[in-house]
This record gives structure tokens, C-alpha cells and sequence, in this order.
């Protein structure tokens, strides 16, 4: 019988009413005279075709069983919809608790979601984006870098030689420095060539036009596409701003389109950036700066042609540079990567790892609130046996206990999305300097699906094994109030599942310490320089007014000259490239007196051109000989310092004072030996760097250095500096400026963000587990209180009552300790590549883990020991 006491009609029910239709014709046909076969034959052709007549009728009435099935259901659901609200009432700590948790635990997973959505697995914003490579020099076998930056002309080989490619785009990052509308201001740039964001990115202009060959050689017209973001911020979004002119670097430029909203390049420096302008490069004057780093590429495929298939042309053009400029090329090799996984390459171990981690505290959450709810269940054991004696069967009790969950879990769902919103704001902000596509994270259609997700997964999770657990009792046990097999049994699946939840806590907790751990070692690393007090400013001479080198060396000469003389300024330095946050470039060298190298063993140095006065400034030692000194100035003998790594893997049991080194053409006296810095990260080995004289090799970008008096904040010497140098050179800006201290802050910031963020899931995992414990242990001692109460009138002392129940209590936290550790050891070696200088297997690290959680555990499970042991035991058997 369907719901409501209707039947179904079943087939020979519907041929039975069809019948009782054509025979009903049939008699009135003969009532009116038509004879026997002839009424038939009229009936049928009147009644129309039997077989659709059929069909429409079976199709109706499954309509109508579906529709009477849906309203029974829909009527259920209300009622246990109904029955739920009820049961909030009359537990509201729990329900409460159990929503707190859910929502704690589904925002922080939609918060990650989305994150690890924006950055790892959204495609690029561009057309056909799985055709985007990166193409790179890989190093590897020289010893160098993976990935290292080209030489103009061996790009120019790349676009020209490689047919796996439908257009190649040549870029270079930079800031420029915009004059002529009010003070000078720095702005984020990029330098590419005609057709990287027609082409190869395939942008259409929001207004204007992009570049023409023309415009990309040397002597061409100077154009500049702008943002749309820059147009509206610093152009006030000026319709007639197509034809109008830019000051870039004291060179005017005509703007000639501007990029759509939201649309940023997938390379440089900055999110967006402001303007493009095209290198315009002399081919004929950079023919010889083949290998050089100062250039990078990214290329689109043809449509059918796959990564391997360019790669292939790759390696043939790099065989083929090796046997046209011989020793140039050996031990490099041009290779190309999926742009996706070239940007996400640095941060995907990072977000990987954290979205396990919030996995593990989804799962934890489903076992607290699966716990929580097995109590509530506990404790509506007589309620639960009425209903089943009354007749309710077991999917019907299973139904109404699943409801609960499912409510309960959609309204956690709703408040985690509110909790992830919040989560997300908070983890774009302290996300790391440079993280891709980070600032795209909010709640989009995507992660809104994939909380809905979560939702019903914690649902099943935190609602089937109750439900099913509740619809097995048996209610004439309950009724007759002999449950305690039962019970018994509910509480060793409840101590099952705060096992579990002490596994996870103590698999968050480890990793969180070796990653904390990591991060120490990372901050008591020796930089080679002190930070402290320094403050720190980039200088760029733009090569219209400063192409004369004598020119850029004297006025980088007085601009220092001048900052040494504001208050407050103890030592003013500059250097091409600041430690950590980036390198000029690096040279091969031979030895004077020394055979040359074989092709492809040659060794290079990074190279720093400095000021005098910048290792003072940075407190950076001079082991021995001396420093860069005002007398290395152009016209004296070319000198270097050379590192502490250079001198023991070069002068083994040598004094290098005095010898000399040639790079390039040039021959260099050693002077000096300084201390090891670290130039490029903190986690880079020390490598081979010398410094020379920029008064003797003059450059037009320099990192200027200033060390202020230890009472003196470092940016106080900027508004002095920027009067300083509009007095020297009105269209200069100072550009970046930044304390020392922030910039070595910045370069711990990836670890810094992994090591809080699992702190925090490790912290949230422990209250949980421990909140988890002392619901367990609280429903076990209230369940236990006749046994405790038998025992204390046996004789049993109050120490024994509590040794007892700490023993039980403790139980399920000593086997969720050892799972830990197994789950632990296989999974932090997963976290191998993220730590430095710590051990996956650190007892520090681990140790700590397990102890904190053993003690908060003790504390939980000792309040209600210590309680049971105070309780008198006559009232308790009066009660019972």
C-alpha cells in the first residue's frame, strides 16, 4: 500500500479498466442499434490506440505514487525537523558545542579550500592556458640552478629556431619612476616584447590598442600599455588618456591602451602591474651577451603539440649554441615547463601539507561531534525504547537520529561558510609576499559547492554510526532498565572514537612542531650581516640623463655623501643587490698563474658592486686585507673582495691578498676576505660572491644602505633622503624603501605562514580531542557512580577510586598516542623538503607532541575522578 493508503494499480488492474471502458461503449453502441461486431469495431476505433491509452495511464500512476511518496516524505522530514528543535531544548550545551565545532571545523576547511583553489588549481585566467609555458636555462649540470634566466640573443634563438612554438614573448621585470604629475612616484613595470599579451597571452585591450613591431626596436616610438587599476588609481580613470604622455624614467612615453580589469601578467615582481613598455633592444650591441641572466621567456604551444615535443627542440637548439660558441654553453640547456606548475612550484608542498592538515580536522571534528552525539543518545536511552516498544522500527529511529545529524550539520555549515569568510580574509593577509593568484581566494561558486560538500560529509560522518548504534538497542533491555552490556559497549565505541581523535591531535601536533622547530633554526641562522638598524632604498639613473658612467658614480658618490651627513646616520653603504631579496648576476672567473678550466668545470661568482661604506653599514665582517675604500675609484687598479666560501674552495692553504682573478676581461687584485653572506634565501648554502668598487664599475641601479643610531627608527631618515636627493635630481623617486629588519622578516614568511597555520589546526585539534576526552570520561564515571559507590563501602579509599578511573579514563588516550606515532612517522616525511636543519624524527619536536597531550589529557580526565572520589558513597546507593 503507498503512503496515504493508496495502491498502486498494477498491470492487469489498468488492462481491466481499459476493458471495463470498451465494454461500456460497446453496450450503449448496441442500445442504439448497431450490431454485435460492428459496436466493437466502433468502440475501439472510438476509444483511440489501447497500447498509448495504456502507457498514459501507467505513467500517471507512477506520477501520482512519486508525488504521494514525496509529500510523506517531505511531511516526515518536517516532523523530524520538528523533533530536533525539540531535542536542542532540552540539551542546549551539547547541541551548542556540537555546532561551535562544525563550524570551526568546515570554515577552516572552506577558508583552505579556497586558498589552495586560487593558487593550486584554478587554470590561468587566459585562453587555451594548458599551451602557456615558461621557458628556462636549467644549470644542473654545471652545478647551478634549475631554473636560471637567459641572454638576449639565446632568447631571440628560442623564437626563432623552436617550431614547437606559436609566439614567444621576451620579458624583464622593474619599477620606473613617474615624474611630471606631482612628486616623483615609483611604479611596478614590465618590459616585454610586441606580442606577449597579444599573442601570447591573448588580452584584448579594454580601450586602445597594444604594441606594433615598430614600437619594439631599437629607436622605435616609446609606448606604454597601462592597468586598468593604474588608470583608475593614478589617472583618475581620464577618458581621453589613450594618445596622452607618460614620463617613465625621464623619458616620455604615448599610452596606447590599457588592460581589462582584473587581467594580470602571470610572471613579475608585483600582482598587477602598472605599466608595459617594450625593451626596444640594440641587437647589434647585446651580441655578445649570450649566457648572460638578465632575461626571461614565456611561449604559447601550437595547438597539438605537447610540452615534451618542445622540450625535445629545446635540448637540440642547446646542442646546437654548444657547437656554434664553444665552452659558452656547456652544462646548460634550454628547457620549458607547464606555466601553471612553474608559478605554483614553490608554494604547492606548502599547500598541500596544509590542506591534509585541515582534512585531518574536518575528520577530527565529524569523531567530536559523532561523540557528542552518541552521549546525547546515551542519555535519551528510555526515550529512544518507548518510541521502538510503541512501534517505531529501526529505519524510522535511524531516520530521525540522521535528521538531527543533518540538521545540525547544515546549521554548522552555514556558520562555518560565515567562519570561512572571515578565514580567508585573515589568510590573504598573512599569506607570504609573493604567492600566486593568492588575492583571487574568496567564496565563489566553487568553494561554496565544496563547503556544501563538507557539509555532507561531516553529516554521514558525525550521524550514521549514532543512528545505527541507536537503531539496534533493544528496547525491552532499556525499558527494564538492564542496558549496562549496552552501555558498555556505547562507550567503548565513544573511547574509539577519542582514540581517533587523539591519533589525529597528536599527528597535528608533531607536525606543527617540527615545523616550529624549522622555523627557529631559520631565525638562528647567521645571515653574515646585522639587520637591526638599517634602512634600505632603491636608486635607479634612468639611461637618457645618466648614460655617461663618470656621471652615475658621481652622483651616487654624492647622494651618499649627503645622507651621511642627516641626523642621525652612523654609516651610509649601496650595493647592486640586497641580500635575500635578490642578486645581480653571477660571472665565471679564472685565476691568474692558473691553467683555464676545461669546458663546462668553469666556475662563476655572484657579483656585488658596492659604495664604500656599505659592509660597515651592514656590519658585514672583513676577515682579512680590508674592504672597498673611497681610493678604488675609476682610473686605480680594479680590486675585489672575495667571500669566505671562494677563498677556502679556491686558496686552499693559500693567502689569496694579493693574487688575481680575471672576469671577463678585466683582471681584479684580491684585497680583501669577507664574511659569508646570505645572498639569495636563507635556506641557500654559502656560494662563491666577490664585491667590487661601483666608483670603478658604475651601474644605474643601486640598493642604498643606511645605518641609524641605535636610539633612531630606520625610517626616520626618509623624509630627509627624499629632500635629499629632489635637491640633487628633482625626477628621481626613492623607490622601495624598506627597514632591513622587514626584508629578512619577509624572507621567513612562507615558513612563518605554514608553522601558524598548523599551529593553529594543531590547537584546535587538542582542544577538541580534550573536550572530546572529558565528555567521555565525564559519561563513563557519571555511568560507573553505583560501582564507584560499592567499592568505597567495600573499603576502597578515595586514592584507589581515583587511580581507577584515571586508569579507564586514560586508556583510550595512551592507544590514540601509539596510532599517532605510527600515523606520524609516515606522514612527516612527507615534510622532508619543508624543514631545515631538523629531523623528521625530531624527539624535541615529537616528544613535546606527545607530552602536551598527555598532560592536557590528565587534566582532563583527572576533574572528574577527583570528583567521583569526593562523592559520599551512602548517597550513592540510597540513589541507585
Amino acid at each position: 500500500m503507498l503512503p496515504g493508503g493508496t495502491e498502486p494499480e498494477r498491470p492487469e488492474e489498468i488492462d481491466a479498466e481499459i476493458r471495463f471502458h470498451i465494454e461500456q461503449r460497446i453496450e450503449r453502441l448496441i442500445e442504439e442499434g448497431w450490431s454485435g461486431d460492428a459496436a466493437r469495431a466502433e468502440a475501439l476505433r472510438r476509444f483511440g490506440d489501447v497500447e498509448r491509452a495504456r502507457s498514459a495511464m501507467k505513467r500517471e500512476d507512477r506520477l501520482r505514487r512519486w508525488t504521494m511518496r514525496w509529500r510523506d516524505l517531505r511531511d516526515a522530514v518536517r516532523l523530524d525537523a520538528r523533533n530536533t528543535i525539540t531535542q536542542w531544548r532540552r540539551a542546549p550545551g551539547i547541541f551548542a558545542m556540537a555546532l561551535l565545532t562544525l563550524a570551526l571545523g568546515i570554515g577552516a576547511t572552506t577558508a583552505i579550500f579556497s586558498v589552495v583553489d586560487a593558487v593550486l588549481l584554478r587554470p590561468l585566467p587566459f585562453p587555451a592556458p594548458d599551451r602557456l609555458v615558461a621557458v628556462w636555462s636549467d644549470w644542473t649540470e654545471r652545478g647551478g640552478p634549475e631554473r636560471e634566466w637567459f641572454g638576449w640573443p639565446d632568447l631571440v634563438d628560442v623564437r626563432e629556431e623552436v617550431g614547437a612554438f606559436e609566439e614567444v614573448g621576451i620579458w624583464g621585470g622593474g619599477t620606473r619612476t613617474l615624474t611630471g604629475r606631482g612628486s616623483p612616484v615609483q611604479v611596478s613595470g614590465i618590459v616585454a616584447t610586441e606580442g606577449t599579451l597579444s599573442r601570447v597571452l591573448r588580452v584584448r585591450p579594454e580601450l586602445g590598442r597594444f604594441f606594433t613591431p615598430e614600437e619594439d626596436v631599437a629607436g622605435g616610438p616609446a609606448a606604454v600599455v597601462i592597468s586598468h587599476e593604474f588608470w583608475q588609481r593614478a589617472l583618475g580613470g581620464d577618458a581621453e588618456v589613450i594618445g596622452s604622455s607618460l614620463v617613465l624614467d625621464g623619458e616620455p612615453h604615448e599610452v596606447i591602451g590599457v588592460i581589462p580589469p582584473g587581467v594580470a601578467p602571470p610572471f613579475g615582481p608585483a600582482t598587477v602591474q602598472d605599466v608595459w613598455v617594450t625593451p626596444r633592444v640594440d641587437h647589434a650591441a647585446v651580441a655578445n651577451t649570450r649566457g648572460n641572466a638578465s632575461w626571461r621567456a614565456i611561449a604559447r604551444l601550437h595547438p597539438g603539440v605537447s610540452l615534451a615535443a618542445a622540450n625535445e627542440e629545446l635540448h637540440a637548439l642547446g646542442i646546437a649554441q654548444r657547437e656554434a660558441w664553444p665552452g659558452r654553453y656547456e652544462g646548460q640547456i634550454p628547457v620549458a615547463h607547464g606555466l601553471h606548475d612553474d608559478l605554483t612550484r614553490a608554494s604547492a608542498p606548502g599547500m598541500r601539507l596544509v590542506l591534509g592538515a585541515v582534512g585531518l580536522v574536518l575528520l577530527l571534528t565529524s569523531f567530536n561531534v559523532g561523540n557528542l552525539l552518541l552521549a546525547r543518545i546515551s542519555m535519551r536511552r528510555g526515550e529512544l525504547a518507548i518510541r521502538a516498544a510503541l512501534g517505531a522500527g529501526r529505519r524510522r529511529l535511524a531516520r530521525q537520529l540522521l535528521t538531527e545529524a543533518g540538521v545540525l550539520s547544515v546549521a554548522g555549515g552555514l556558520a562555518g561558510i560565515l567562519v570561512g569568510s572571515v578565514g580567508i580574509r585573515l589568510l590573504v593577509a598573512l599569506a607570504p609576499q609573493g604567492t600566486p593568484r593568492i588575492e583571487t581566494a574568496s567564496l565563489d561558486g566553487r568553494v561554496l559547492a565544496f563547503a556544501a560538500l563538507v557539509t555532507l560529509a561531516s553529516a554521514v560522518l558525525a550521524g550514521v554510526v549514532p543512528a545505527l548504534r541507536a537503531s539496534r538497542r533493544d528496547p525491552k533491555s532499556a525499558l527494564a532498565g538492564r542496558g549496562g552490556e549496552l552501555d558498555r559497549g556505547g562507550f567503548r565505541l565513544r573511547s574509539t572514537l577519542v582514540a581517533g581523535q587523539v591519533a589525529i591531535a597528536v599527528t597535528l601536533l608533531a607536525g606543527a612542531g617540527l615545523l616550529g622547530r624549522s622555523f627557529q633554526q631559520l631565525r638562528s641562522v647567521d645571515l653574515g650581516f646585522e639587520p637591526t638598524d638599517v634602512m634600505t632604498f632603491r636608486v635607479s639613473l634612468p639611461g637618457v640623463a645618466y648614460d655617461d658612467a663618470d656621471a652615475r658614480a658621481v652622483f651616487q658618490n654624492e647622494l651618499a655623501d649627503r645622507l651621511r651627513a642627516l641626523p642621525g646616520v652612523t654609516e651610509v653603504g649601496a650595493v647592486s643587490a640586497l641580500p635575500l631579496v635578490g642578486f645581480d648576476s653571477d660571472v665565471t672567473y679564472t685565476i691568474e698563474g692558473r691553467p683555464p678550466p676545461e669546458p663546462g668545470e668553469e666556475t662563476a661568482a655572484w657579483i656585488r658592486r658596492v659604495i664604500p661604506g656599505y659592509m660597515e653599514a651592514m656590519d658585514l665582517e672583513v676577515i682579512a686585507g680590508r674592504g672597498i675604500t673611497p681610493s678604488d675609484a675609476r682610473g686605480a687598479q680594479p680590486v675585489l673582495v672575495i667571500n669566505e666560501t671562494l677563498a677556502e674552495a679556491r686558496f686552499p692553504g693559500e693567502d689569496p691578498i694579493g693574487q688575481r682573478i680575471h672576469l671577463g676581461s678585466t683582471a681584479f687584485e684580491i684585497v680583501g676576505i669577507a664574511a659569508d653572506v646570505r645572498n639569495f634565501a636563507i635556506r641557500d648554502d654559502w656560494r662563491d660572491a666577490v664585491y667590487f668598487s661601483n666608483l670603478q664599475f658604475p651601474g644605474r641601479t643601486l640598493f642604498f644602505t643606511v645605518e641609524m643610531a641605535p636610539e633612531q627608527e630606520p625610517a626616520s631618515v626618509l623624509p630627509g633622503a627624499r629632500n635629499v636627493l629632489a635637491e640633487l635630481d628633482a625626477s628621481l623617486a626613492v623607490i622601495a624603501p624598506a627597514p632591513m629588519r622587514d626584508l629578512v622578516e619577509g624572507a621567513l614568511g612562507p615558513d612563518r605562514f605554514l608553522a601558524v597555520l598548523l599551529g593553529s589546526f594543531a590547537t584546535l585539534a587538542l582542544v577538541l580531542a580534550v573536550v572530546g576526552l572529558y565528555g567521555v570520561v565525564s559519561h563513563a564515571v557519571a555511568a560507573r557512580m553505583r560501582e564507584v559507590g560499592v567499592r568505597m563501602a567495600l573499603g576502597a579509599d578515595a586514592t584507589q577510586i581515583r587511580r581507577l578511573l584515571l586508569m579507564r579514563g586514560f586508556a583510550p588516550v595512551a592507544a590514540g598516542i601509539l596510532g599517532g606515532l605510527v600515523v606520524t612517522w609516515g606522514a612527516t616525511r612527507f615534510t622532508q623538503a619543508l624543514l631545515f636543519e631538523t629531523s623528521t624524527a625530531d624527539p624535541v619536536s615529537i616528544g613535546g607532541a606527545v607530552a602536551l597531550l598527555a598532560g592536557a589529557a590528565l587534566l582532563a580526565t583527572l576533574a572528574p575522578a577527583l570528583r567521583a572520589a569526593r562523592a559520599d558513597p551512602a548517597r550513592i546507593l540510597r540513589e541507585e
